[in-house]
């Protein structure tokens, strides 16, 4: 059968969670965001011996260690790959995966996503057993001919699947074809209506100049070193209008003072409860304790730290490479000016930066001593589960 974009079938499949009825998916977990041929237990379901923090360290092991293995697999092959949508964001942020999410999204040029196919379709990449223990599977879809939007379902390219818990990182092909730019494009000043530059786009509706994405930027991300498109605070806002200065989202909340996500349950340790348990809506509570978190003082951080192993230990694992990052971030962004004009409509609180000749030698040297692979910040999953899960939550219920 000859398969087109009308007729094509997604080659992944997605495990199928019952959300309703089951009192251990609280989170509504549909199944999203694993491959059904290694699912092996949702990451956010209640489970008994486990508390939610527990749940949150071990969704972190789990991606931080595809994005490690990927991105080394990716520099050895030479493949040419960046991160982007929701992994960009919180990259943006401090330089890590958001704790509340479990997707990594990647791109690369259609003719990389070729490559990877005809050379490593179907491989098992395995962990560095002085780091882990890990198995990860290249699956590349059969259609990836088909450059145009899909039409029945989100048509990925291809996968780099962990086989050991069925969660995956996205890869999708960037490349020109017929589809059809959405109007959103140019009334948001995105693209130029009369413009003869060439678009670029992936089978979800996402498009691009070349110049939006290249040259890439070498950073790191989780102590991993990677790329990010050239364009950065229009791309993120087009996409996550309020995604960039934000600092709440679905009960989590940044810490500035320790360049980490932390959930409200656990934030609110830090303060007396009269201080956010204020009167009126659900949005008044939450407004309440966001300002309360990005004015805490040294001594409400003291007592968050003192009261929470678990963040305390995140904190000591990541400081140098939040710091790092927000050092970086002096370089890439700056406040923007409300009174400038700007061919991009929606109101940007932060704008990439036009680095001066200086200030881009500055950049580099920073890049060439900062940007390296550092060591695994967190044990391998097999020994979290069977050896520090166990211990830390016999003593958590011994002290609780």
């Amino acid at each position: 059968m000859n398969h087109h974009t009308f007729n094509e079938w997604p080659y992944f499949r997605q495990a199928t969670l019952e959300f309703r009825n089951d009192p251990g998916n609280r989170d509504g977990d549909r199944g999203w965001h694993y491959d059904w041929r290694f699912f092996n237990g949702g990451l956010t379901y209640q489970e008994e011996g486990w508390t939610p923090q527990e749940r949150t360290t071990r969704t972190t092991i789990i991606l931080h260690r595809l994005l490690r293995n990927w991105f080394r697999f990716a520099q050895e092959k030479g493949i040419v790959t960046w991160i982007m949508h929701g992994p960009l964001l919180s990259w943006y942020w401090n330089g890590f995966m958001f704790p509340f999410d479990n997707d990594i999204d990647i791109q690369m040029p259609v003719s990389e996503l070729v490559r990877l196919g005809e050379k490593h379709n179907q491989t098992l990449v395995i962990e560095d057993i002085e780091e882990g223990f890990g198995k990860y599977l290249i699956d590349v879809g059969t259609f990836i001919h088909n450059r145009d939007i899909s039409r029945r379902e989100n048509h990925i390219d291809a996968r780099f699947i962990d086989v050991d818990t069925g969660i995956y990182i996205d890869i999708t092909g960037l490349s020109s074809s017929k589809a059809e730019v959405p109007e959103e494009y140019y009334q948001l000043g995105t693209f130029e209506k009369d413009s003869n530059e060439l678009i670029y786009n992936d089978r979800r509706k996402h498009f691009y100049t070349l110049d939006q994405l290249s040259p890439l930027r070498f950073t790191q991300m989780s102590g991993v070193p990677l790329y990010v498109p050239n364009q950065i605070s229009e791309r993120l806002t087009f996409e996550y209008i309020n995604g960039m200065v934000s600092t709440e989202f679905k009960d989590w909340h940044f810490v500035p003072k320790l360049n980490l996500w932390v959930s409200a349950d656990d934030v609110k340790a830090a303060f007396d409860a009269n201080d956010y348990k204020v009167g009126g809506s659900v949005v008044a509570l939450r407004t309440r304790l966001t300002n309360l978190v990005l004015e805490m003082s040294d001594e409400e951080v003291y007592m968050l730290l003192k009261h929470n192993e678990a963040i305390l230990s995140e904190y000591y694992a990541t400081r140098n490479l939040t710091s790092m990052h927000a050092e970086e971030k002096k370089f890439l962004f700056e406040e923007a000016d409300p009174n400038e004009p700007r061919n991009f409509k929606r109101p940007l609180a932060v704008i990439d930066k036009t680095m001066k000749e200086e200030e881009k030698k500055k950049y580099i040297e920073f890049v060439n001593k900062n940007m390296k692979m550092t060591s695994p910040l967190r044990k391998p999953l097999f020994q979290y589960e069977h050896e520090e899960q166990p211990q830390h939550h016999h003593e958590y219920i011994d002290n609780n």
